[in-house]
């Protein structure tokens, strides 16, 4: 659910900045709309925007979906990090950082996590697609709770990473 209000949010954040998008008005010269047009494409625009960047399937906003989805995921992980820490009442950060090896170790850890996750969850035999289908047939007030809940979800991801920071004692060591 928060993957597919995600890719929507995008979608509406393109249209926006599509507006001063300057190849928006480049494709709409009559010479740039006659060599693709010889090459099949009618509209370049309504190209770009359908098959480019808001393919379901494909599109650049899905990925960019995925990858806040990830982060979103790795914020909580690194919350949940910090709560360890405060819990044992040591900085452990400065450890992971003492070399080469407990740094990579540590980065592939916090991304490895969410890939997976990604992975079997959204991405596996395009899952993502059959839920897609399924919000998409949502009547409007139903689409807009959920839309609320997912805002309300990334909300609390966001303040829960910021607040643990909040909370890790400055004497520690």
């Amino acid at each position: 659910m928060v993957h597919y209000y995600l890719f929507v949010w995008q979608e509406k954040f393109y249209k926006l900045v599509d507006y001063i998008n300057p190849f928006t008005y480049l494709f709409k010269i009559k010479s740039v709309k006659n060599f693709y047009s010889k090459h099949g494409i009618d509209d370049m625009n309504k190209f770009v925007d359908q098959k480019v960047f808001n393919a379901k399937d494909h599109g650049i906003n899905i990925v960019f979906a995925g990858i806040n989805l990830s982060g979103l995921i790795v914020l909580f992980e690194y919350g949940v990090f910090n709560i360890i820490q405060i819990s044992m009442g040591k900085y452990l950060i400065q450890y992971i950082w003492e070399n080469h090896v407990n740094q990579i170790t540590f980065i592939v850890i916090l991304l490895a996590v969410p890939s997976v996750l990604n992975y079997y969850l959204v991405f596996k035999e395009e899952k993502y697609l059959k839920y897609f289908a399924v919000f998409d047939r949502l009547d409007d007030d139903k689409r807009f709770k959920y839309g609320l809940f997912c805002g309300i979800f990334i909300l609390l991801v966001l303040t829960f990473f910021v607040v643990t920071f909040c909370f890790l004692p400055s004497g520690i060591s």
